[in-house]
């Protein structure tokens, strides 16, 4: 499954080709925090900041 990170100032709307939304709320818990595939093969460092981020 791929997936897409987007930093925007501003709550987009949800766009009307989804059919579920769900948002969680996220915090990286440092500066090198990273996305890993299940078995690890990969991973993606988004470079975010440490701080609270509504997540879709």
């Amino acid at each position: 499954m791929g997936f897409t990170v987007e930093v925007h100032d501003r709550v987009p709307p949800p766009d009307p080709a989804w059919e579920d939304v769900v948002e969680v709320s996220f915090r990286p818990l440092s500066a090198d925090s990273a996305l890993t595939e299940w078995a690890g093969e990969n991973a993606w460092e988004p470079d975010l900041e440490t701080t609270d981020y509504p997540v879709r």
